[in-house]
C-alpha cells in the first residue's frame, strides 16, 4: 500500500511512516492516525488541510492535526474523513428567503442542503469545492425534513442513518476545471450473504459492549421564554414504567422563534431537537471483532463497509448486522497488519 500526500491539485507519495490508523465509518465521519518520522522532508510534506490517500481506498481523509516532536523525532498527524469538510458550514436559516423545511426525495432533499450551504450559497465565501454524486437505488418517496443550525456534513449523515443508507467522499479531479473537487456519494447498504463466525476463525479478539448510561427513550426540550410561557416540545416513545427514560434538552440558545416564518416551523425545530437528543442518547449495542492478516475474509475483496452480513459469536448469538466501522492498522513497510470491525444493529433512527 502506498500512501500519497494530496494539496488538492498535486499527488505525492509519503516514502516514510512509522505506522498508520485508518477507519472508515459507514454512515458518519471516520479519521485516522499517522505516525511519521521527523525530517524536514515530512515536515514540509504533512500540513493540515492536506488530503491523505491510500493506494487501496477510493475515500479520503483530511488531516487537521500535526504535531512535530523534536525529543521524539516523530511528527503525528490526524484527521478525519472527507464528510467532516461539510462540517465548516452549518446549515442557517435565512428568514424569508431559505425555509428551515425542505421537501422532496432523500436525494432532493440533500441535494437542496448542499446546494444552499456549500456548492452555491447566497454568500459566494461560503463556497466549498463539492459535487454531489448518489448511487442508484436511494429512497425515492417524498419527504419533509427541517435541518437548520446543524453542522452540514453530520445533518446529512443523520440523514443517512434515518433512511438506512451510507456515505463516502471521493477525491476526484473536475472535468470541466480540471480542479480537485470532494465528491459526496450517499449509497444502499448492500445485504450480503457473508457469515462471519469466531468458531470457523474468520474473526476473533470478540467485544460485546451492552450499556444504557446516558440512554433515553422520550425528550422534554425546552425552547425560548420564561415559565409559564416558555416554548416547550415533546417527543415520546409509547414506552412505560421501567422502560420509559425521559431526558431534557434546552434548545434556548440554539435559536428564536423570530428565526422561522411561523410558530409551527418553530415547534417543528424543537421537535427535531428532541429527536437528535435521543439519537445521540441511544443504548449501546456494539460488537467488535478483529482479522489478521491472513484471515479467510479479505477486506476490500470480499467485504467492505457498508455491507449486511450475518454473525455467529462465541458470545452465544446469531445475528444480522451491519459493518458500521472498519480501521485498518498498517506498519512502516506498508502492509496491512490486522482489520478490526464493528458490527452495529440494524436499526432506523427515529424520525421527527
Amino acid at each position: 500500500m502506498e500512501l500519497y500526500v494530496n494539496d488538492w491539485n498535486d499527488k505525492r507519495i509519503l516514502n516514510e511512516y512509522n505506522s498508520l490508523q485508518w477507519t472508515r465509518r459507514a454512515q458518519g465521519a471516520g479519521e485516522f492516525l499517522l505516525k511519521a518520522p521527523l525530517t524536514k522532508k515530512n515536515i514540509a510534506l504533512l500540513k493540515r488541510d492536506r488530503i491523505l490517500k491510500k493506494s487501496n481506498d477510493r475515500e479520503i481523509m483530511i488531516i487537521d492535526f500535526v504535531h512535530p516532536v523534536k525529543k521524539d523525532k516523530i511528527i503525528t498527524c490526524a484527521g478525519k474523513s472527507g464528510i467532516s469538510l461539510l462540517d465548516r458550514r452549518v446549515v442557517k436559516v435565512d428568514t424569508g428567503m431559505h425555509a428551515p423545511l425542505i421537501s422532496g426525495t432523500w436525494s432532493q432533499v440533500v441535494l437542496t442542503l448542499l446546494m444552499r450551504h456549500a456548492i452555491a450559497p447566497i454568500n459566494p465565501l461560503r463556497v466549498l469545492p463539492v459535487k454531489y454524486e448518489p448511487a442508484n437505488g436511494l429512497p425515492g418517496d417524498v419527504i419533509e425534513k427541517s435541518v437548520s443550525w446543524k453542522p452540514l456534513g453530520s445533518a446529512i449523515c443523520r440523514l443517512c442513518r434515518q433512511y438506512g443508507l451510507g456515505i463516502r467522499t471521493i477525491w476526484e479531479k473536475d472535468a470541466i476545471t480540471g480542479k480537485a473537487i470532494l465528491a459526496v456519494q450517499p449509497y444502499p447498504l448492500r445485504d450480503t450473504q457473508m457469515v462471519f463466525s469466531a468458531q470457523w476463525g474468520t474473526i476473533s479478539n470478540e467485544e460485546w459492549i451492552l450499556s444504557t448510561q446516558d440512554y433515553a427513550t422520550d425528550a422534554v426540550v425546552g425552547g425560548s421564554g420564561e415559565f409559564p410561557n416558555r416554548h416547550m416540545a415533546e417527543v415520546g416513545s409509547g414506552f412505560a414504567g421501567l422502560e420509559l427514560f425521559e431526558r431534557f434538552f434546552d434548545a434556548s440558545s440554539e435559536f428564536k422563534p423570530e428565526d422561522f416564518e411561523s410558530a409551527g416551523q418553530y415547534d417543528d425545530a424543537l421537535i427535531q431537537v428532541g429527536v437528535d437528543g435521543i439519537a445521540n442518547s441511544a443504548a449501546r449495542d456494539e460488537y467488535m471483532a478483529s482479522q489478521t492478516a491472513s484471515a479467510r475474509f479479505k477486506y476490500g475483496d470480499d467485504y467492505d463497509l457498508g455491507d449486511i452480513v450475518r454473525v455467529n459469536s462465541s458470545f452465544g448469538f446469531k445475528v444480522t448486522r451491519l459493518i458500521s466501522e472498519v480501521r485498518e492498522t498498517y506498519g512502516d513497510d506498508g502492509d496491512r497488519q490486522g482489520v478490526d470491525i464493528s458490527f452495529a444493529p440494524l436499526t432506523i433512527e427515529a424520525e421527527e
